[in-house]
């Protein structure tokens, strides 16, 4: 037993002067040890591959954190990255999305998620409730919510910090929309004193929101924000003040379409006959008489009413909100083959002019 005991011992000494000796040759001659690691490795991959899959067996969970924090502070290169390679792999792509479609019960799932969102969005045009606002976001951006609302929910100075956000937003809001018109009109008072002796000014709108947010601040604590906070409020008070104007403009918009297809029916309605007349003798598909009609009433009333706000797509569900609103008032003549009926995207093309 002492003598195996020793013999041992002197075994484990010898390999541990052996493995010193390794690495200081492999430190004296770093591209040899390269060169030789590289041999060694085309010579046993399955080696190779049985030492790597014990390696993540064992560090799993330390490899997938240590991905994920990379991908989290490269998020922009990670992106590049991915886009390089959608890029030069576009027959792998499409080979990809050809055996999506071909499964026809997820296709089929596809296309009615497709139909209930539209469906949804004239719904809450029709309703003059504002859309959905939904967007994709990375694995990186749900990690940094997740994050947020952590340490929102465990963190008494997150807490506070967003009280204060929350508090001057609407403070900010409710000051720059019932006093909107003195605003500009002390902005623009304003710009003129600045621009008489010769320094820059910005716009109306920027100078009546900083007013604003100075009389915001007078009366709500600002201790913990920042200048991105800062920033972050007012950008955020600018989109809700787009939103309400843009629904007030779609709701204006439509009322006024509807009131005028319902006064001018049977002019709309030779109108749009006219129309579907000159689009055959053009070798253009025919379009449903109710929907040309309401296409007609908005080109006549665009320039009337304030749009500013209200982009071409968002005024074109609106018209199809209004058509909506009485669907039987446009027969269809008897005859008409529901075959010769095309979309209303060519038309809602023309309306950008």
């Amino acid at each position: 037993m002492r003598r195996r005991h020793q013999r041992n011992l002197r075994v484990t000494r010898q390999n541990a002067a052996a493995n010193e000796r390794s690495r200081e040759w492999k430190r004296t001659h770093p591209e040899r040890a390269r060169e030789t690691q590289r041999r060694w490795r085309e010579a046993h991959p399955e080696r190779v591959r049985e030492h790597h899959r014990r390696y993540y067996q064992r560090h799993g969970e330390e490899i997938a954190a240590r991905t994920q924090r990379y991908r989290d502070a490269n998020e922009s290169a990670v992106k590049q990255r991915r886009a390089d390679w959608a890029a030069a792999n576009r027959e792998r792509i499409t080979e990809y999305q050809r055996r999506y479609r071909a499964d026809p019960d997820r296709y089929a799932k596809t296309l009615q998620s497709n139909r209930e969102a539209r469906r949804v969005q004239r719904r809450l045009v029709a309703l003059e409730l504002p859309p959905k606002r939904v967007h994709r976001t990375t694995a990186a951006e749900r990690r940094a919510n997740q994050t947020d609302a952590h340490q929102f929910f465990t963190s008494a100075d997150a807490r506070q910090k967003y009280l204060q956000i929350a508090t001057l937003q609407n403070e900010i809001d409710r000051i720059a929309w019932n006093q909107a018109d003195d605003l500009r009109r002390r902005a623009a008072d304003r710009i003129a004193a600045r621009e008489r002796v010769g320094l820059s000014s910005g716009t109306v709108d920027d100078v009546a929101m900083a007013l604003a947010a100075a009389a915001a601040i007078e009366h709500q604590p600002v201790d913990r924000l920042t200048t991105d906070d800062m920033a972050h409020v007012i950008a955020n008070v600018r989109e809700l003040h787009h939103r309400r104007h843009a629904a007030t403009e779609a709701r204006d918009l439509r009322h006024a379409i509807i009131r005028y297809v319902e006064q001018r029916t049977d002019w709309l309605r030779r109108e749009a006959a006219l129309e579907n007349h000159m689009r055959e003798a053009a070798g253009k598909p025919q379009v449903r008489i109710d929907v040309l009609a309401h296409h007609i009433a908005f080109h006549a009333l665009k320039d009337r009413l304030p749009h500013g706000h209200l982009h071409l797509p968002d005024a074109m569900k609106v018209v199809n909100a209004a058509r909506e609103a009485h669907p039987t008032l446009f027969d269809e003549p008897s005859g008409w083959s529901r075959t010769a009926h095309t979309d209303d995207s060519g038309i809602a093309a023309g309306a950008a002019g």
